[in-house]
């Protein structure tokens, strides 16, 4: 939970959030796992990834919990003994949380303010390839990946686009210890 304090009206506010999680992992055929989970929550955004805020405060420094949803599915296939393919599709939504502070809202998503992301959503696909692997040397693994990211804002300026979006690619040379 939090706790605020007013010390203009000498008062202790104090939040909990809830949540609700379900996850599944499968393995439908030999070599090939299919994952799943989702958070929906009311007050558990530090639980996605800090991408979703807990909280606001009011303008009497009582607390309303901000409600926000997740969601990753993904597949793994080893196609070779040393080779493994990954795809992921992920989703974060939160919602739109403000309050009246003498005419002027506060909170998250606020009129005007594009800092205040509505949604994220990426889509990943790749490979990791270990080029030895041994309990008594580690291993070492070229990881390749490519990622579309896309963020909405609650507030957009007029004349600006609705969303921004990123293609980023991701090589990495990895060795990992015994």
């Amino acid at each position: 939970g939090s706790k605020t304090y007013s010390p203009a009206s000498d008062r202790t506010f104090s939040a909990t959030g809830t949540g609700f999680t379900v996850n599944a992992v499968a393995q439908p055929v030999k070599n090939v796992r299919l994952m799943g989970t989702t958070l929906i929550s009311d007050g558990g955004g530090r639980y996605m990834i800090g991408l979703a805020r807990d909280f606001i405060v009011n303008a009497d420094a009582s607390i309303t919990t901000v409600g926000s949803k997740s969601f990753l599915a993904g597949v793994e296939a080893q196609v070779k003994p040393t080779t493994m393919a990954f795809g992921y599709y992920g989703t974060v939504r939160i919602d739109r949380q403000v309050s009246d502070d003498g005419g002027k809202q506060i909170g998250f998503g606020v009129d005007g303010s594009t800092t205040a992301n509505r949604s994220i959503e990426e889509t990943t696909v790749g490979m990791n390839h270990s080029f030895f692997r041994a309990p008594q040397y580690g291993a070492m693994q070229l990881i390749v990946q490519y990622s579309f990211l896309k963020r909405t804002p609650w507030s957009v300026p007029a004349g600006t686009p609705s969303s921004a979006h990123v293609h980023m690619v991701y090589v990495s040379a990895r060795y990992v210890l015994p």
